[in-house]
């Protein structure tokens, strides 16, 4: 899997995620961050129904987050995708590396490219499933319902649940000192 960012800095979490971090959510226990998360999503989903008809309303979460993400809401999913080329593009074109303000690397993406190009990095995630671990992080496929965008960008998405890690890395780097893969 692949994802690109036109700043290395930036971290391996879904912008909500990096909302929590940014206004301190975090802190709070899991069971109240996952309210919150359902709440958000029952508030988009609510609205996102009148523009998508009523049999929309059977979707699953992870689809009501999949069309949120593709639509600016802030979900606990990261986008990646099967192909490196297209994490390329996401990396080199930028919208002006403008984000919400705390919320570095929105994943919009639109021209001007990237105005630091040494600062660009593709990541790679090996993809196989003993990475994944239920519960914790997941890998995502969600259906794409017509979502032309989401079938070009050959789009999958992962979802990092664990209540001591915010981004990829951390969670990765942990299990791995921890003995895990």
């Amino acid at each position: 899997l692949f994802r690109g960012h036109a700043d290395s800095s930036w971290t391996l979490s879904s912008e909500f995620e990096r909302w929590l971090v940014s206004t301190g959510v975090q802190e709070v226990p899991a069971f109240a961050i996952t309210a919150l998360a359902e709440r958000h999503l029952e508030r988009f989903s609510d609205v996102a129904v009148a523009s998508l008809g009523e049999s929309a309303r059977l979707y699953a979460d992870t689809e009501w987050w999949a069309i949120g993400r593709h639509h600016g809401l802030a979900t606990p999913f990261l986008d990646w995708t099967e192909s490196p080329f297209v994490a390329a593009f996401f990396a080199f074109s930028t919208k002006g590396n403008l984000a919400t303000p705390g919320l570095k690397g929105r994943g919009t993406a639109h021209f001007p490219p990237s105005s630091d190009p040494s600062r660009v990095v593709v990541w790679s995630l090996r993809g196989t499933d003993d990475i994944f671990t239920p519960g914790e992080f997941e890998r995502v496929r969600p259906r794409t319902y017509g979502n032309a965008r989401m079938r070009a960008q050959r789009a999958l998405m992962t979802r990092l649940t664990h209540p001591a890690f915010r981004d990829v890395e951390s969670y990765l780097g942990g299990r791995s000192r921890a003995g895990s893969h």
